[in-house]
């Protein structure tokens, strides 16, 4: 099916799934239809089809005990660092229905942001359970944000960093290492972004921050609570776990041993789903959207890292199926066996040790939504490859998980814009052009120059004749050379213009970036996101 998309406010909506153009566009995609109808229909189907299965159980009974554990980890965490939102401190068993969304815990742009503007408008216009995902077993970045610089002569980045930690570790290990970087960060970022922006968004943010340091030693975590305790003083209404902490749970586990149960088939489907994907869309590249998973033999790759915190470097899970279960090499290079009986206990059992198995970004929307929730919340890129993950939950698990939604927005910069810089300097490429063929419409008449326009009128009106078109050619070429000759000071200030708009499209590029994060933006984007996203529904 064909996602319906908007782009608001002013321009009608973009054909593709596109971030907008304009600085205050926001897109938001999902399936024709009603969103209410949408979820009540995919509860329905829950809670009547008992013929999908996985692990021994019905995925209504999967469902139930994924959500009550999701449930319940997410009001302990969010209550770690802030108020419960009101409306969301009821149990899971009150089949509300369940919106989640996710991202990494970083200081991301405002177009991710509004993604959870748009969570908690879907929690309230649902009446469910709006829940965010932090993903914390991606690889932590270095600690620092970019900034543009103008200079005399160009435009660049700079780099301001909030901690000096730059460790490539997953998230949930990655400590924070110099409190004195933190907490000064909030200046230095200010005075990066003063040519402007007066006021930035940091001042309200990093208190936040640098209070839930005092609650978290991860530094992805203190950013991410600071951040979401900033949305509760905005009035959204949303909880936060860690995907971590769903991989710790029962649920999980059950999840886990239905896909080692299949590891083959499960490859096999992911390949050819991939293989289909990448044909329909005209890829040849072997790692976009996402690279095939090995299979060699009886071991088998499942879309799955392994890492614990005494080995922290991720690993891709290369499991091989025995006569008693799987197999499977743990962080420490030693095998794991789980043997074919009740192996959910010991998967959880393993999960709640020093073992950590993690999903990829697939299977982490995969069980989000075939398990955890009623509607699943994309960006643009989790959108592209969620349409390898319905191929793979159709064909393996029999059943058509629920529609997603996309959205995503551009907020730029003091509302610079990227085209103005660009446009102009078409407009200058074309009046070159026109000097360097057309010389005659820009000279005016004198006894130097009416001779030469006179003869090259003479010359167009007879380029319809076959006889003497080589000797026209040459003529044209003089005629236009001796006219041009009369406009080199115009051309050359035109080529010191272009050089200038050159130089001005590049500082644009930079400058008008929706990748510069949210928190350097003014004071007033929450109120501009929050409109936005009224907009939508």
């Amino acid at each position: 099916m064909t996602p319906a998309s908007k782009e608001l406010p002013g321009k009608p909506a973009s054909s593709g799934l596109r971030a907008p153009a304009e600085s205050g566009q926001v897109l938001f995609s999902f399936p024709p239809g009603d969103l209410n109808a949408a979820v009540a229909i995919h509860q329905q189907r829950l809670a009547s089809d008992n013929a999908a299965q996985l692990d021994g159980l019905s995925l209504q009974n999967l469902s139930n005990l994924g959500r009550t554990e999701l449930h319940s980890a997410a009001m302990e965490w969010t209550g770690k660092y802030c108020d419960l939102p009101a409306g969301l401190e009821s149990p899971a068993t009150d089949a509300k229905p369940f919106v989640l969304s996710g991202h990494q815990p970083t200081l991301f742009h405002p177009g991710v942001w509004f993604k959870n503007f748009i969570l908690s408008r879907l929690g309230r216009k649902l009446n469910a359970v709006a829940i965010n995902l932090i993903i914390d077993n991606d690889i932590s970045d270095i600690p620092a944000v970019m900034i543009p610089l103008i200079g005399t002569n160009r435009a660049t980045w700079q780099s301001v960093a909030y901690d000096l930690n730059s460790a490539r570790l997953p998230h949930e290990f990655h400590k924070l290492h110099d409190r004195k970087t933190l907490a000064s960060f909030a200046e230095r970022l200010t005075s990066s972004v003063s040519p402007w922006v007066d006021n930035p968004l940091v001042h309200r943010l990093w208190p936040h921050v640098l209070e839930s340091a005092n609650t978290f030693s991860e530094l992805g975590f203190a950013l991410a609570a600071g951040r979401h305790r900033l949305e509760s003083e905005l009035k959204l209404q949303t909880l936060e776990i860690p995907l971590s902490r769903v991989c710790q749970t029962a649920a999980f586990s059950h999840f886990v041993a239905a896909i080692f149960s299949r590891a083959s088939d499960f490859a096999s489907v992911h390949n050819r789903s991939l293989n289909q994907f990448r044909e329909q869309h005209g890829i040849r590249s072997q790692s976009h959207p996402l690279p095939p998973l090995a299979i060699d033999g009886k071991s088998i790759e499942l879309p799955f890292w392994i890492y614990s915190r005494e080995f922290p470097n991720r690993k891709r899970l290369i499991v091989r199926q025995t006569a008693n279960g799987t197999v499977f090499e743990g962080p420490d290079g030693r095998p794991v066996a789980v043997d074919s009986n009740n192996p959910a206990e010991q998967l959880h059992e393993l999960s709640r040790g020093q073992i950590c198995l993690r999903p990829r970004a697939l299977l982490t929307t995969m069980y989000s939504r075939m398990v955890l929730s009623d509607l699943f919340v994309h960006g643009i890129g989790g959108a592209i490859y969620d349409q390898i993950t319905d191929s793979i939950a159709a064909e393996l698990f029999g059943w058509t998980l629920p529609p997603f939604a996309t959205t995503t927005g551009t907020f730029r910069l003091a509302g610079w814009s990227p085209g103005s810089a660009a446009s102009h300097l078409a407009c200058l490429h074309e009046q070159l052009r026109a000097i360097h063929y057309h010389p005659e419409t820009f000279v005016g008449y004198s006894t130097d120059t009416a001779a030469l326009i006179q003869a090259k009128k003479q010359l167009v009106s007879e380029m319809g004749l076959t006889a003497g078109r080589r000797e026209r050619h040459v003529d044209m070429i003089r005629l236009n050379a001796q006219l041009r000759s009369h406009l080199s000071e115009r051309a050359r200030l035109l080529e010191e213009e272009i050089e200038s708009k050159k130089s001005l499209q590049v500082q644009n590029r930079i400058v008008a970036s929706r990748e510069v994060t949210f928190c350097a933006h003014p004071e007033a984007l929450p109120r501009e996101i929050a409109g936005s996203a009224a907009s939508v529904f």
